[in-house]
């Protein structure tokens, strides 16, 4: 429909780095979505905004539409859906340099992939958690430095016993 056309075109303008005009026409699609109740996809034209923004460096937004997408989600009680909000989340919170907000989110989306046994989007979740590990071990200076390191190779291994189930060679 037109919500999703709208939504479309912004993705169009997103991958063409015209923030501006993706911004318009995510916002569009929110109007159109909103009026004809389609909450569902409100939600994920909340998460492309929630993206348009943190590409601009917007955080505030950012955070903003995300959280908003991940009400909406757990609303619809749509698990699979909520884990992505959480990664989201946990990304923008990344990016900000906020890193044990992004590690808190990001854990929350590997327990729901767990949950659910979405083993592809779980290789995504440890991963991010991996890197964070990573991050904040080269940040730390006391003795627990090798502690943290040693978290990000336990995630790491763990990411890569389930790459190799799927032959995910990315």
């Amino acid at each position: 429909g037109l919500g999703t056309a709208f939504n479309h075109i912004g993705l169009t303008f997103y991958y063409q780095s015209d923030l501006k005009n993706a911004i318009i026409y995510y916002n569009f699609s929110c109007f159109v979505k909103l009026f004809i109740s389609d909450y569902k996809g409100l939600a994920s034209t909340y998460s492309n905004l929630a993206l348009a923004y943190q590409e601009k460096g917007d955080f505030t937004n950012a955070i903003f539409y995300n959280l908003k997408s991940l009400l909406i989600r757990q609303q619809l009680n749509d698990t699979k859906a909520i884990a992505v909000s959480y990664n989201n989340i946990g990304t923008t919170y990344h990016y900000m340099g906020m890193l044990q907000k992004a590690l808190f989110y990001y854990k929350k989306a590997m327990f729901l992939n767990k949950k659910i046994n979405n083993e592809s989007s779980l290789i995504f979740s440890m991963s991010n958690i991996a890197l964070i590990y990573f991050e904040l071990g080269k940040q730390t200076t006391s003795n627990i430095k090798k502690s943290v390191y040693d978290s990000a190779l336990v995630f790491n291994h763990k990411t890569l016993i389930l790459e190799k189930k799927y032959n995910d060679v990315w």
